[in-house]
């Protein structure tokens, strides 16, 4: 029979393992809104948090029960928990999204962040802060960081007739399109109405030390 096979099993991790591990992820959710873990873990965990969700919502002394059986850091959580079911008191199910977030650098492993709806600080603004924080970091290998700068060489290029060769060309314009992409999403982020320059230009400096102290510890343990 194929009873109690819906939950995903984690490679090395025994059953009680897996579900402390689902209860502290569920938890740390609750806490701040908004966590990164893996792919997997990410959606395992999703319907575990709407579930809590919703027995707060039914408000009866079971399902109060059941969160406080599962749920951890009780003078925290269950506070958050009664935010969310006011938040969502209109609103049947989908209390979550899960968004992809490349992968880990180590072993490679798909990376997510989960995170409640209506959060004050949209995801959006979250992943294109971090991603213009990459993109300030890092420099091409033609140090070609904007647009102009691409259409400019290739202009350059064409007026001198010395045109590149067909890999090189295939290169610059694959990164000219994800350029212009990345600018779209930009501008989507400064439209937006809780946009503000100064709290933006922040988050990106804050950002951007925070993966030069990732690079750091990273080149540290590969080292030793």
């Amino acid at each position: 029979m194929y009873h109690g096979k819906h939950l995903k099993k984690f490679r090395g991790k025994t059953g009680q393992h897996r579900d402390d591990m689902l209860k502290n992820l569920v938890t740390s959710l609750i806490k701040y809104g908004r966590i990164e873990t893996t792919w997997v873990k990410a959606k395992s965990m999703q319907r575990l948090a709407e579930k809590m969700v919703t027995h707060v919502k039914n408000d009866t002394s079971i399902s109060n029960g059941i969160c406080k059986e599962f749920v951890r850091e009780h003078e925290i959580t269950l506070p958050k928990l009664s935010e969310l079911a006011d938040r969502f008191k209109d609103r049947q199910g989908g209390y979550t999204r899960v968004f992809k977030n490349g992968n880990r650098p180590k072993d490679n492993a798909p990376m997510g962040i989960i995170e409640f709806v209506g959060e004050k600080y949209d995801l959006r603004t979250f992943l294109v802060t971090r991603a213009e924080a990459r993109r300030r970091l890092e420099k091409d290998n033609l140090g070609f960081k904007t647009l102009d700068e691409i259409h400019e060489f290739l202009k350059t290029c064409e007026t001198k007739g010395s045109p590149l060769q067909k890999s090189e060309f295939l290169r610059l314009k694959s990164q000219q399109k994800a350029m212009r992409d990345f600018e779209r999403r930009i501008e989507k982020v400064k439209a937006s109405q809780n946009y503000d320059s100064e709290a933006w230009e922040k988050a990106v400096q804050a950002e951007m030390e925070l993966l030069t102290q990732k690079t750091k510890a990273l080149k540290l343990t590969e080292s030793s």
